[in-house]
């Protein structure tokens, strides 16, 4: 998976206007259900205005299908943000079928 979004990532500023990566992607810690999982950011313009995110692909086990989880902001994300973002993925949990 972690090719999988780098040749994504390069194929991105053809894409979207001004996209920039800030936080190349990296693998996450093990979660239950979840049989890959990395960490990016990156930055672009939208209508003049300046977007940056924080994303997390949860490829789900057993699957192909991949869960993206976002967070968007207006400013570049600071220590608060980032420790608040890194809770909420750590703390996904997929549902029990049953």
């Amino acid at each position: 998976m972690l090719q999988f979004a780098e040749r994504q990532l390069a194929h991105l500023p053809m894409q979207v206007k001004g996209y920039q990566v800030v936080q190349q992607p990296s693998l996450l810690s093990p979660m239950a259900g979840v049989s890959d999982a990395l960490e990016f950011a990156g930055a672009f313009t939208q209508n003049d205005q300046e977007i940056h995110q924080r994303q997390a692909a949860l490829q789900l086990a057993g699957t192909s299908r991949v869960l993206i989880v976002t967070m968007s902001g207006f400013e570049p994300f600071e220590s608060d943000a980032i420790t608040a973002w890194a809770k909420v993925v750590r703390s996904f949990q997929l549902r029990d079928k049953s």
